[in-house]
């Protein structure tokens, strides 16, 4: 665990419908808000959709780092990356059925296309020894869906409780009471994230369990809600930080 931690920061999940309409309300959001990233999504198109590069630029001048989202339907599809001027790609590679060692290999890919100063970015299941992995093979962050990992203390989570359990990374025993995230920024360097938050206590949750990062989706049409909803969460870092 880093001794002199950063406070968390924003990170916004930016689906392709929302281009490029939604710019100008954004670029008010980085001047106001701690955002440390920008994923661009295009969908299942992935990064054979183009993206113009001054599009990408401009939300760089913000502040932030502008990351492509790769296909999780084909994660080996780097087509365009070199051409957006994007800082770097995002992999989901969280699919239950995706082999480990395929995993590993779309990351190299990857890595390979993106180079050693690219930002590589992979969302993973359940799987620690994955998660591991890919840290070890140089991945920029690890991120973790929060509804995989966000439980009450109350609940009784376990084989007859009818919540999910979670199986450590050889398959072995359940672990029913271990947060991916808190196992997480309590023993590794490398920045985890927690992903798709959706509510300002699933944000309080993710920065208990010691989060770096807090992902949340803007809505394809941008509205005053959804700009209270991230400007609460901004709060509840800068409460935490303060």
């Amino acid at each position: 665990m880093d001794d002199n931690p950063q406070p968390p920061r924003l990170y916004l999940l930016l689906s392709g419908a929302a281009a490029p309409a939604n710019d100008e309300r954004l670029a008010d959001l980085l001047r106001t808000l701690d955002v440390a990233c920008v994923l661009l999504d295009a969908g299942d198109g992935g990064l054979t959709t183009p993206v113009e590069p001054d599009r990408i630029g401009d939300l760089q001048a913000g502040g932030a780092a502008v990351l492509l989202a790769v296909p999780a339907s084909d994660p080996a599809n780097l087509q365009g990356f070199e051409a957006s001027a994007a800082d770097g790609v995002h992999l989901d590679l969280s699919a239950i059925d995706l082999d480990p060692e395929v995993a590993l290999a779309h990351y190299r890919a990857a890595r390979a296309r993106v180079g050693r100063d690219g930002v590589v970015g992979c969302l993973v299941g359940e799987t620690r020894d994955l998660a591991m992995t890919l840290a070890e093979e140089g991945a920029d962050y690890i991120a973790f869906r929060v509804d995989a990992w966000v439980r009450t203390e109350s609940e009784d989570v376990g084989e007859d409780s009818g919540q999910p359990t979670r199986a450590d990374g050889d398959g072995g025993e359940p672990m029913p009471d271990e947060r991916m995230i808190a196992w997480w920024s309590d023993l590794f360097q490398v920045p985890v994230v927690a992903w798709d938050v959706t509510t300002v206590a699933e944000a309080g949750e993710a920065l208990e369990a010691g989060a770096d990062f807090l992902a949340l989706r803007l809505p394809a049409t941008q509205s005053a809600q959804s700009e209270a909803f991230l400007r609460a969460v901004q709060g509840a870092i800068d409460d935490m930080s303060g």
